[in-house]
């Protein structure tokens, strides 16, 4: 959830069909986080006037609030377990996370249903 919100933070407006392009989930698996995350007031969906059937997705003040204290909380604790790590050595570890997760995605089809993310 906190990725999906934070994925709608930096593109306010995406479609549901953009965002489960952009995590490794199914699209059903999406759906369900995008209803229970629209149900805790945390997301909306607004049709556009171009194409009806387009819901643009965007947080409500509540969800902007929400993912505002995460990033400062993930700025805090970054800080902390990168202590006295190089930036370098940072970059290193945060380019090996990504490939890891990217063979994952392969390996399961890029797409995790919501239960086993």
């Amino acid at each position: 959830m906190i990725g999906v919100l934070n994925i709608v933070w930096l593109n306010p407006g995406i479609s549901q069909n953009d965002l489960a392009g952009s995590v490794a989930l199914k699209k059903s698996a999406v759906t369900k986080v995008v209803q229970l995350l629209e149900a805790n007031k945390l997301l909306a969906r607004q049709r556009t006037q171009n194409d009806r059937r387009y819901k643009a997705l965007k947080l409500t003040p509540a969800g902007e609030e929400l993912v505002r204290n995460i990033r400062l909380e993930t700025d805090r604790l970054h800080a902390e377990w990168f202590e006295g790590v190089k930036q370098d050595d940072r970059d290193i570890f945060f380019d090996v996370l990504i490939r890891i997760l990217t063979n994952l995605g392969r390996k399961y089809g890029g797409a995790l249903d919501a239960e086993e993310s």
